[in-house]
């Protein structure tokens, strides 16, 4: 049959009759170039996508018309453009991110795939388009870069508020250990120097003193204590150090034991009638003497 017989002219009327219907009712835009890059097919889904209607484009070179320049603005040359490569090629150019131009000017970031087409001899004949608006996915990918940068942020002020309320802890902690030092170092000193003042007042005062332990032990006494010391008891020695043993009492007679033993039972004060002391330096005078119970320490 003659490839320009009638018959065959209905058949190829009908055949792109159907191509046109089928390319409507698709849903991704699709445009189909010739050899030279001119429009012989432009669907309405390209016509909802890209602004420009059918009758528009139609017989128009594509690249000049919604691929001439790059996202900044500059000459994109047709040379190196790979949907209009495709016309030449014998293979299928898939995922092709790239942006085109809306009639309004906008500019849309779409997703292509070129393919080939063919003459029965094997030669370019042009090449098929398909394009999907992929704004709603950059847009979702960008809603969650900003969600991750946003969680990431929140993580960091967490871990860096975090952070400084446990440097502020630790400052108060310190704070706190150093003050607590600060006390017991001044009360410290304060006790040192009341046991001084006590000790000097004690050393000096006219009435004769001593400390003694549980085991009539002295443990302490002052300059005055001496003047009462019988002349043929030598003068006590007392610890250097708290928890030594010191010098026993001479002559404790069973008197002075038992007001002890009273004093250490009881817990009362025992405090006795006048004697007559002779001095170390042989005079005599009359004093009264007392004994307290200081606890479990001994007696003064």
């Amino acid at each position: 049959m003659s490839t320009n017989s009638p018959i065959s002219n209905v058949m190829r009327s009908e055949h792109s009759w159907l191509s046109d219907v089928v390319l409507d009712q698709a849903d991704i835009a699709i445009y189909a170039v010739d050899a030279q890059g001119l429009c012989t097919r432009f669907n309405r889904a390209a016509e909802r996508l890209l602004g420009y209607t059918a009758t528009e484009a139609l017989g128009q070179n594509m690249h000049t018309l919604i691929h001439s320049c790059y996202p900044d603005g500059t000459p994109y040359p047709e040379s190196a453009c790979p949907l209009m490569l495709a016309r030449a090629s014998k293979h299928t150019m898939t995922d092709l991110a790239e942006v085109l131009w809306t009639k309004s000017g906008e500019p849309l970031t779409v997703e292509c795939s070129a393919a080939p087409l063919h003459t029965d001899d094997r030669s370019g004949a042009g090449a098929v388009i398909t394009i999907k608006d992929v704004r709603d996915r950059h847009r979702a990918e960008e809603r969650h870069r900003a969600n991750l940068k946003e969680q990431t942020e929140a993580l960091r002020q967490r871990d860096a508020a975090a952070r400084i309320e446990r440097e502020l802890a630790e400052a108060e902690t310190r704070r706190q250990r150093d003050l607590s030092l600060q006390v017991e170092q001044t009360a410290a000193e304060q006790l040192r120097r009341q046991q001084e003042l006590i000790s000097a007042v004690a050393e000096m005062a006219p009435v004769g003193i001593a400390v003694l332990d549980n085991n009539l032990k002295y443990q302490w006494h002052n300059l005055c204590y001496q003047k009462f010391l019988p002349a043929q008891e030598p003068i006590p020695e007392t610890p250097r150090h708290h928890g030594q043993s010191g010098q026993p009492v001479s002559e404790a007679d069973e008197l002075i034991e038992k007001i002890l033993r009273d004093v250490k039972e009881t817990g009362k004060q025992h405090t006795a009638d006048e004697f007559l002391l002779t001095g170390r330096d042989g005079s005599h005078s009359f004093w009264r003497w007392s004994v307290s119970r200081l606890g479990e320490y001994g007696f003064v």
